[in-house]
């Protein structure tokens, strides 16, 4: 009988630090355009991005408009399977989803194949992006190019809830920083890092 490999639970791909010194290596490609339905979202609406993204359809995209959204105390909260999150121009810096150190979570994935891309969360109370399940194991998550800025605690949170697993996902051409002005914002006594998964 073949043997049955099971995938790794998160790949974290890391193709210029897994180069031998001098390497030529080139950036992955972007995703391809959006198929199925668009959900097109501005910065004036970021009050709403929430409750949009909660309701998206199978399969649909909410794609960013550039620039600023306050989210408070906001959750985006991805919970249908195949829904993406990502930004019209594709460029991470321009579109940056700011939480102010309000609330908890900033985006939260508990539904299978969805996909995270070109974008910045920032300054979340907890975790700017976190993976966890809710009523099934999720599996086939993609974060691709996303930009994590100073998270109260770990920068991408990847774990289990409710005897629920998260699997065989990846975290891609994706960068974690904590600036500065962001240090003093680190909770629990120091419970903090770029990707804890669990």
């Amino acid at each position: 009988a073949p043997a049955v490999v099971k995938p790794a639970p998160f790949a974290l791909v890391a193709a210029l630090a897994a180069a031998p010194a001098g390497a030529q290596t080139s950036p992955r490609a972007p995703l391809p355009p959006p198929s199925g339905t668009i959900i097109d979202v501005t910065p004036a609406q970021a009050s709403q991005l929430a409750s949009v993204a909660s309701r998206a359809p199978p399969g649909a995209t909410n794609r960013l408009a550039d620039g600023f959204y306050a989210l408070g105390r906001g959750l985006v909260h991805l919970r249908t399977s195949g829904v993406t999150l990502r930004s019209l121009s594709g460029n991470a810096a321009a579109v940056v989803l700011d939480n102010n150190y309000q609330g908890g979570d900033m985006v939260l994935v508990s539904a299978s194949n969805v996909t995270v891309a070109d974008i910045t969360v920032q300054r979340a109370w907890f975790h700017p992006l976190h993976v966890a399940p809710a009523t099934g194991t999720t599996t086939g998550v993609l974060i691709h190019n996303v930009r994590v800025i100073d998270p109260g605690q770990q920068g991408i949170k990847i774990n289990s809830n409710a005897g629920f697993f998260t699997d065989a996902g990846e975290v891609r051409c994706s960068r974690v920083e904590l600036t500065d002005q962001g240090r003093p914002f680190i909770r629990d006594g120091c419970y903090t890092g770029g990707i804890d998964g669990h």
